[in-house]
């Protein structure tokens, strides 16, 4: 009897010591599950072995019961307590995960934002290279008065035509190579631009307004096919600047004209031309053709006025042109003749590029006319960045960035300006488009220019 106790007692205490799990747990825990404790890759946990599990010889049947019943519970409790720890570490490493993939993809995206936006351009334009002339032929660019161009993406602008109904809106396709020339031009009139009963706003200028946050993304989504946004565009006949969708329909929107610039406060067919809009300053610019009344008309002074995002006047500066090759009465005496502003163009950094332009077409027949007639453009770099204002506007340095000329046998009328797609090795382009009023009988042409600049 005695024999079978023992025997019973020994297979009952070899059971029990090969439960490892009631023993100890392993020795090792990836230090992965650890994250809240900051150990190093390769710390070692270890969990001390429970030596109450060996029996004693002299101990009786229910000393060995209670004792394997405590140790059991205790090692059943450490147990739960390092599971409930790796549960709980895994938990907060989880979340500790989670947070920083959280956190990461915020920053990612502010990065992404950030890296999207277009960066102000440091322009030092040196050197600036002209383009030659291009002219569109007549099939696809009728004979017109294109007075303004702002840039939409891709191969796509939008013209002003002073002549056409409503806004005036004509669109262009122009493909430029990567050397800066012009390839081909089209020119497609909108339904809302033929079939407006407005008439008669002398519409001169034109800026794009792109619906983005920023003008990478504009310039992302024109290239995909998907630009939104709106134009604004400039009438002489009563001083007004007036919102357009892009399929040339008016929104009801204008931007607030201050009096001073009014209908009656310049000199005839003489107001409003230029216009331009950047995206990245959310500021529009314009000036009228020539001086106001108020500053006498042979003064040169012109006032380039800011509005913001918020449509409302903003800064005014004042600009004064460069003295015309044609004095007053040889310019009274012409059959045509023109000094004034007609376009700019607004940077990223703040600053404008202005284009000056004259024109002279003298009295006489065609052959007086081939020989004597001429244009001028001049184009000068200014920065508008000072505290100026209306009652004291501040008078702009202007540095020159390029001169031109051209005669009877090309005779281009520039009116239009705007920045164009960005070329291979940090090249930009400045696009110019002529008013040729309508071919002027063979004397001028729809004549394009490219300049390329860094």
């Amino acid at each position: 009897m005695k024999r079978l106790a023992l025997l019973f007692t020994f297979a009952f205490l070899g059971v029990c010591s090969g439960c490892g799990a009631f023993r100890s747990m392993p020795n090792r825990v990836p230090a992965s599950y650890l994250v809240g404790g900051g150990m190093p890759q390769d710390t070692i946990v270890k969990v001390k072995g429970d030596s109450s599990l060996t029996a004693k010889p002299d101990s009786t049947e229910t000393q060995k019961n209670s004792s394997l019943r405590s140790s059991q519970s205790d090692s059943l409790l450490r147990a739960a307590t390092l599971r409930d720890s790796i549960l709980r570490d895994s938990l907060i490493r989880d979340s500790l995960i989670r947070d920083s993939l959280v956190r990461d993809s915020l920053v990612r995206d502010s990065l992404e934002k950030v890296a999207a936006m277009k960066e102000p351009i440091r322009y030092d334009f040196s050197p600036v290279y002209q383009t030659d002339l291009y002219v569109p032929s007549q099939q696809h660019v009728p004979a017109g008065q294109y007075s303004g161009i702002t840039y939409l993406g891709g191969n796509r602008y939008a013209v002003v035509h002073d002549k056409l109904n409503g806004g005036g809106i004509v669109f262009f396709d122009i493909a430029i190579t990567n050397n800066g020339k012009v390839a081909s031009a089209k020119a497609t009139i909108p339904a809302f631009t033929s079939g407006s009963k407005v008439t008669g706003r002398d519409n001169e200028g034109i800026a794009f307004v792109p619906a983005e946050s920023s003008y990478s993304e504009a310039a992302r989504a024109s290239e995909s096919g998907t630009i939104s946004g709106t134009l604004f565009v400039s009438a002489e006949s009563n001083q007004s600047i007036v919102e357009y969708t892009l399929e040339g329909k008016e929104t009801g929107r204008s931007l607030k004209v201050p009096s001073a610039f009014g209908k009656d406060k310049i000199n005839s067919n003489n107001g409003f031309e230029a216009l331009t809009y950047n995206a990245l300053t959310k500021t529009f610019w314009t000036t009228t053709e020539t001086p106001l009344k108020a500053d006498g008309k042979d003064s040169r002074l012109l006032r380039l006025q800011s509005f913001g995002s918020n449509l409302k006047a903003g800064k005014q500066y004042l600009y004064k042109m460069d003295a015309p090759v044609k004095s007053a009465s040889e310019g009274a005496a012409a059959r045509a003749y023109v000094h004034g502003v007609p376009a700019m163009v607004a940077l990223d950094d703040g600053s404008l590029i202005v284009l000056e332009r004259e024109v002279y077409v003298p009295n006489g027949g065609l052959f007086a006319k081939a020989l004597g007639s001429f244009t001028r453009t001049l184009l000068y770099v200014v920065s508008p960045n000072g505290s100026s204002s209306t009652s004291s506007p501040e008078l702009l340095e202007k540095r020159l960035l390029v001169s031109f000329s051209t005669s009877s046998l090309n005779l281009a009328n520039f009116e239009g300006m705007c920045l164009g797609p960005e070329l291979p090795g940090g090249w930009h382009t400045l696009i110019l488009i002529a008013d040729s009023q309508d071919g002027s009988n063979g004397l001028t042409a729809e004549y394009i220019k490219v300049l390329v600049f860094r």
